[in-house]
This record gives structure tokens, C-alpha cells and sequence, in this order.
């Protein structure tokens, strides 16, 4: 759910005991305490934790990222955090311990850094109609392919494939394809 109002700042409410049914948890940085609470919990129980890095103040990021196991960044919100969004960023935020930082680049793929080397997928060629939603589509990709077992190679080309699908068509649900078309659209492209 997409919610741009004011959140409540405690997080106590929450359902945590849910986090116990989950393969991986995914927040963005728009609530702060709620993305913590649900990382602390997840991290306690050995779930991963997927944050969606789109734009906040450092010091969001300064307290959700040591709780992130997988940080996947926008290039605008990669900038402004590390002051450039250009792979060496990447390598610079290892400091919080992530096992992958990322950066999503449209049409230009994704950059990551895992284990101490970088990584590039480069995206998947289509004829783009609206990217709206796109972003959101890759990460909900990414936390399920995580959620399932796929190493991050493999998350990381699913959930590039799943957001240039949903590109070919106008609106940000629309589109949206199955696991199935998913994996069908991967076997016949590059």
C-alpha cells in the first residue's frame, strides 16, 4: 500500500508475530520506526530484510541501513545519500554491513555489491510504453525471489525481468506479470 500521510511514530501496534509466516520482509524508508520495528523482528527470527532505497534524509538511512541485509537503492536516492550515484558509491556504503547494496538504473540495468565485488545486469530490452511503477515492481520481485532461495545473480535478473515487463504497458499496476510470464519472458530473452 502506497500511504504518502503522516504515520504514527510507534511502531508497538504492529502484527510481529506475522514475520514468523515470512520468507523476506521488504519497507521503504517512508516510515522509519514501522521499517525498523519489522527489520529488528525479521532479523531476529534469520528472515531477509529487502529496503527499498528511494529518496529520505541521511539519517534515515543512517539507522534503517544496519538493519538491511539487501539495500536497493534508486540512482536519485543513491546520490543524494552517497553523494554519486555511480557504482563506486556502492563499495562505499559496505560500512553498514549490507550482504548486497544496489542501485536500479532503468534502462540502464542494476548495479550491485555483494561480497566484496561489484556486479552489473544490464536490463532487458523492450519497447517501453510507462515506467511508472516500475521501481516498486522490481523490488516486490526482488523480495520474493529472495523469499524463495534465489541467490542474488538470479534474484536480481528476475526482478529486472519482472520490471521491464511491466514497462510495456501504461500505469503502474498494469502489467504486472505472473511468476509463470515471468519466467517465460527470461527463457526467451537476452
Amino acid at each position: 500500500m502506497n500511504f504518502r500521510g503522516l504515520f504514527p511514530e510507534a511502531a508497538d501496534w504492529l502484527p510481529l508475530e506475522a514475520v514468523a509466516r515470512a520468507s523476506s520482509v521488504l519497507a521503504d524508508p517512508r516510515w522509519v520506526e514501522g521499517a525498523a520495528t519489522l527489520f529488528r523482528e525479521a532479523r531476529a527470527r534469520g528472515i531477509p530484510t529487502v529496503l527499498d532505497g528511494d529518496m529520505a534524509d541521511a539519517e534515515v538511512f543512517e539507522r534503517l541501513l544496519p538493519l538491511t541485509d539487501h539495500a536497493i537503492f534508486s540512482e536519485p536516492a543513491l546520490a543524494s545519500f552517497a553523494g554519486s550515484a555511480k557504482d563506486e558509491s556502492l563499495a562505499a556504503l559496505a560500512r553498514f554491513r549490507c550482504s548486497v547494496i544496489a542501485v536500479t538504473r532503468g534502462e540502464g540495468g542494476v548495479s550491485w555489491y555483494e561480497n566484496g565485488q561489484l556486479h552489473r545486469r544490464a536490463a532487458y530490452a523492450v519497447d517501453v510504453v510507462d515506467t511508472t511503477g516500475a521501481g516498486d515492481v522490481f523490488h516486490g520481485a526482488y523480495a520474493l525471489a529472495i523469499g524463495v532461495g534465489l541467490d542474488v545473480r538470479n534474484a536480481m535478473a528476475f526482478s529486472a525481468a519482472t520490471a521491464a515487463m511491466k514497462c510495456r504497458h501504461a500505469g503502474g499496476r498494469n502489467g504486472i506479470p505472473t511468476i509463470n510470464d515471468c519466467l517465460a519472458f527470461m527463457r526467451t530473452k537476452p
